[in-house]
């Protein structure tokens, strides 16, 4: 029994031996003859011209292509056909004298060159159209009535704490924060060029209105006037007029008083107002810690200052009806409080 079961496994091992080589077979019958066949190129017959053909052909195409700008031959060749479409293209867009002349110039760089002048080129553009945005802002209404009434209520504020440069770089600072609430195109915003012309326009408008202001000022202290006559000066009526309004601006009339009467000229008036503030918050800040101490140390002597004046200047003219501030008011005010306030 056992020397059957030998006898069978060595017959069923001869079997799969030659089923797997039939199969072998098979596949080598069926596959597709090598490259060097289909070109007629034997093993025994390749000649040294065949050879050096075929290994041509097995040479990576990225190894043999060629540019496009190759094809005119020579360089001086490709020189002549790029100066030969330039030309034309100078005829297709009508360029003449030294339009023509520049790009002809152009066509003449390394890629490098022609890189970095199209992205001069393209930046100068971008200058230009946002320069033209930022011009057609400053000429519309939005910049005359309502940007220009924006700085004129930060300049009446209650709680403004510097009236030159500190509030000229807070409205810098708001109108990049807040440039919807100036009605200002963002690409104003984004282009530095552009955002100095609107800062320009700006002091030179805060100027103005500090000149006005000043004016007002001079005539209240010469014709005695109540406070409520000073507020509808110098306050439009779009801007809503709070007691906090004429407390402050009772005290700013008592330090201009003070000024004319110890100088001739009153041109550093605004700047001097700058410095008193500054000083006398650091006199507050030194001897008193608890913020809100501060506030309400701050406060009173405002509300003195407005009692004061109406004790020397008794109330002549019935204060503005009371409404509601508009929305613009109460933003730029919270926005004041939050970056430019909280000083003396």
């Amino acid at each position: 029994m056992i020397a059957d079961a030998i006898r069978r496994h060595k017959e069923i091992e001869e079997q799969q031996e030659k089923a797997q080589q039939q199969a072998e077979q098979r596949s080598r019958d069926e596959s597709p003859p090598p490259v060097d066949n289909i070109f007629g190129a034997g093993d025994n017959a390749t000649t040294d011209g065949e050879q050096e053909g075929s290994q041509d052909s097995r040479t990576p195409s990225r190894l043999r292509r060629r540019s496009p700008s190759m094809d005119a031959g020579t360089p001086e060749e490709r020189g002549h056909k790029y100066a030969r479409f330039t030309e034309g293209e100078c005829d297709r867009f009508g360029l003449r004298g030294s339009r023509r002349k520049l790009v002809a110039s152009f066509a003449k760089a390394d890629t490098h060159e022609k890189l970095i002048t199209l992205m001069a080129f393209l930046q100068r553009h971008e200058t230009e159209e946002s320069n033209s945005v930022v011009r057609a802002y400053l000429a519309s209404g939005a910049f005359k009535d309502h940007a220009v009434l924006l700085f004129h209520t930060a300049l009446v504020a209650p709680h403004n704490n510097a009236y030159v440069s500190g509030l000229s770089g807070f409205i810098e600072d708001d109108m990049v924060r807040n440039h919807a609430l100036y009605k200002i195109d963002k690409m104003i915003i984004e282009d530095e060029e552009s955002r100095c012309l609107l800062n320009t326009q700006m002091r030179t408008r805060l100027t103005l209105l500090r000149n006005s202001i000043k004016d007002k000022l001079q005539e209240a202290v010469e014709n005695n006037h109540c406070m409520n006559q000073l507020i509808l000066d110098i306050m439009p009526k779009q801007i809503e007029a709070t007691d906090e309004h004429r407390q402050r601006w009772a005290w700013v009339l008592a330090r201009y008083r003070d000024y004319r009467e110890k100088n001739t000229s009153t041109s550093n008036f605004w700047r001097d107002l700058d410095k008193t503030l500054e000083a006398a918050e650091l006199a507050l800040r030194s001897e008193v810690a608890n913020e809100r101490d501060c506030n309400e140390i701050r406060a009173q002597i405002y509300i003195s200052a407005l009692e004061d004046h109406d004790k020397n200047y008794p109330t002549q003219l019935p204060p503005r009806e009371q409404v509601d501030p508009p929305s613009w008011q109460i933003m730029l005010e919270r926005n004041m409080a939050k970056f430019h306030g909280h000083n003396f």
